[in-house]
């Protein structure tokens, strides 16, 4: 069915560099001279970004429960596999995730991990045959969303790739994942199904001029209690798990490492508008774009910077800047427009800024394609769609074995 809003949007979307509007951006270091006032200007920003942009912080529940459900050998030996069943409950009401986790099975004490929110249910992302498939009925809400994916039908390994475990786990690190709507089902009438149940009443969910949060804040919120679930396990380092994250994911990911200060190590893939690119740019899926479509994603006072956006009180290397002192890691792709890969690039570019507070710097000039830049900060444009592949991940364990 054609949508003819959003066909007039498309045709006004910016593809030509010729045509990116004039911006200034904000400073990240305006009246700030030292790591020590970083801290306290980082408050001020997570409250901006979390009051016009992703929506509320949402605390711990007030009990979370850990239960092993499965475990056994896979990929011929490579690894432990263990599932287990996260159940949280607040004011009377629960929720539960399955989060699968793969441990190198030659390992000597405590092991760093990759931890990210998965888009077709754990089961997608391996042929291992004992991993237990999402529920149905999340199978189906997801194509809600995007109807032309329809992920029924979506067979194990077939997005094993934007994992790519045998990799991870050669490296020596282990690596957990959670099926993102086992924590907000990706369409607008999820919240009531949502995590978000066990902090608002259902007035509130089913009120949208009442709503403060979005569904980034629960996915955000979800990977923390999935690092909650993982320094329960022994077995694993949980001061070195480093969080990724592609596409709306890689914007929760970057979102939750803001938040969430435990986090080693950070990576944004594709995320785009939103993620790493800079909104003043207006460059690809601008904000008109991305609110037409999911506005439930992100809180409901950022509609009013549609074609204002050098009006909105932050920009995206700023959020970026959030995730200092910690290692941070932007990816882009060739083919990606949408996601305005040099908007990525000059947005980790500008987090510089705030990073070289505490010695570290940015890469200085976008790199030719499939090479990788920076140090601390480090940024590629792969060859490619807009993905998250093997060769990405290659780049990803060489910066985890740096700094993990």
């Amino acid at each position: 069915m054609s949508d003819p809003i959003a066909e007039n949007i498309r045709s006004r979307m910016i593809y030509d560099e010729n045509k990116v509007p004039e911006y200034t951006l904000p400073d990240p270091v305006k009246g700030i001279s030292s790591a020590l006032d970083w801290n306290r200007r980082r408050s001020e920003l997570l409250k901006q970004f979390s009051q016009t942009m992703y929506g509320d912080i949402l605390p711990r529940p007030q009990e979370m429960r850990v239960q092993l459900l499965e475990s056994g050998s896979a990929f011929e030996g490579l690894a432990e596999r263990r599932q287990y069943l996260v159940t949280c409950s607040n004011n009377s009401k629960s929720i539960s995730f399955t989060l699968l986790l793969y441990l190198p099975a030659q390992r000597k004490g405590k092991v760093p991990a990759f931890l990210g929110l998965n888009f077709r249910g754990n089961h997608a992302l391996t042929g291992d045959e004992k991993v237990i498939p999402a529920h149905p009925s999340l199978l189906e809400t997801r194509g809600v969303a995007r109807p032309i994916a329809d992920l029924k039908n979506d067979p194990r390994n077939s997005q094993s790739e934007r994992f790519s475990f045998e990799e991870v786990l050669k490296r020596g690190y282990a690596s957990a994942t959670v099926f993102y709507c086992d924590i907000f089902p990706d369409h607008r009438n999820g919240f009531s199904d949502s995590a978000l149940k066990l902090f608002y009443p259902e007035e509130v969910l089913n009120n949208p001029e009442k709503h403060t949060f979005g569904a980034i804040s629960a996915w955000a919120w979800g990977l923390s209690r999935a690092l909650d679930c993982l320094e329960t396990i022994s077995e694993i380092n949980a001061q070195k798990v480093a969080l990724h994250g592609h596409s709306r994911l890689g914007k929760t990911a970057l979102w939750a490492g803001a938040c969430d200060q435990r986090f080693a190590l950070v990576i944004s893939n594709c995320s785009g508008e939103g993620g790493a690119a800079l909104s003043r740019r207006c460059f690809g899926e601008n904000w008109e774009w991305l609110l037409h479509w999911r506005t439930y994603w992100f809180h409901p006072a950022l509609k009013k910077y549609i074609n204002n956006e050098n009006n909105l009180p932050f920009d995206q290397h700023q959020l970026l800047a959030l995730i200092s002192p910690r290692p941070l890691y932007v990816a882009s792709a060739t083919e990606d427009d949408g996601a305005d890969p040099k908007g990525e690039f000059l947005s980790l570019f500008h987090a510089g800024k705030v990073y070289r507070l505490s010695g570290a710097d940015s890469p200085q000039n976008m790199p030719p394609p499939d090479t990788p830049a920076g140090d601390f900060l480090r940024y590629h444009i792969r060859t490619g769609i807009h993905d998250m592949t093997r060769a990405d991940w290659l780049f990803y364990l060489d910066f985890a074995d740096k700094w993990l």
